[in-house]
Parts: structure tokens; sequence; C-alpha cells
């Protein structure tokens, strides 16, 4: 849930991009970003596992490589969709880039709000 929160920041921390923005403005969103993205996927396996039996590791093991795999390639899609959505030349990217940071970060905020309520209570 946190790592879903500090993503969400990093990428609001991208968006507001324009023409003569500097690499200084892009690199604190990139590493906030970095830093929430490490601590999701970090997680990721270790809770596949313990959400299975002990004897269907496996099967946990495929089911989070797959949701994986699946979500990086329709989460590509979807950023290029917005990016290139925004108009031609480099405002129109720019404008697309803006858009779907900030769209990366509302599904960041939602994917932690998931992940709070969808916890089990710890005894």
């Amino acid at each position: 849930m946190i790592g879903f929160a500090i993503s969400a920041a990093g990428e609001f921390a991208l968006a507001g991009l324009g023409v003569g923005t500097s690499w200084t403005r892009v690199l604190p969103g990139l590493v906030i970003l970095g830093i929430g993205s490490g601590l999701v996927n970090a997680s990721l396996g270790r809770l596949a596992l313990e959400s299975v039996p002990r004897e269907r590791a496996g099967m946990g093991s495929g089911a989070n490589n797959t949701a994986r795999y699946l979500g990086g390639a329709a989460g590509v899609a979807l950023v290029v969709a917005l990016a290139t959505g925004g108009g031609s030349g480099a405002p129109g990217l720019l404008a697309g880039w803006n858009t779907a940071a900030v769209v990366c970060g509302a599904l960041c905020i939602v994917a932690a709000l998931i992940a709070a309520t969808c916890r089990p209570a710890r005894s």
C-alpha cells in the first residue's frame, strides 16, 4: 500500500512538464517513483506465495508472473496511447505525457486503496 502511494507521488511529480523543462525538474519524480516501484515489486512475489497453500506455491508464483507481464504490457500500451494522443510535435507529446502521468498517479492511488481494504487483519 505504501509503495503504491509513493509511486503515485512520483507520477504526479512527473506531470506538468513543458518544452523547456530541465532534467533537474524530472529527476525527483523519477527517484520517488523508483522507490515506490521498488517497494511494490519487492513484495509481490512474497505476497503471491503467502496467499496460497504451501503445496500450491508454483501456482501462486505463476499467477504473480502472469499478472506482472500482462500488467506491464497493458500499462505500456496505456501510457503510449495517452502520451501520443496529446497532439503533434513536442508540445503535443508533452501534453500527452502530462495526461499519462496524472492517469498513472490516479491508478496508483486506486491500487493503494484496494491494497488497504483487501489486507487481512494480522493477529
